[in-house]
């Protein structure tokens, strides 16, 4: 059952997928692509597990501690504020990248 809901989601999908392959060249060339993907899967993990925001201030520094040779995980930004934004927007750009 189709919903107007539905349609208007259907007819933005063409132009998320133009943006992405936008993206993908941007990110592929400076390396910010598997930082991106690093950054959803903590915000992800928050929210799926019901914990508050302000535990990203305190998990990044502790997982940029544990991978000190790794220098995507030294790349990540991921904050209260960042976390929060990606959880309620959606994460539409990193959302195929993730699983």
């Amino acid at each position: 059952m189709k919903t107007v809901l539905h349609d208007e989601a259907m007819k933005k999908l063409p132009d998320l997928m133009k943006m992405r392959k936008s993206m993908d060249y941007f990110r592929e060339r400076t390396g910010e692509k598997a930082v991106a993907i690093k950054e959803s899967r903590i915000s992800i993990f928050i929210a799926q597990n019901n914990l508050a925001l302000s535990l990203a201030d305190k998990l990044v520094p502790l997982i940029q501690a544990l991978a000190p040779d790794d220098q995507t995980v030294a790349k990540i930004r991921c904050a209260r504020q960042k976390t929060g934004s990606v959880i309620r927007q959606g994460n539409y750009m990193n959302f195929f990248y993730i699983f």
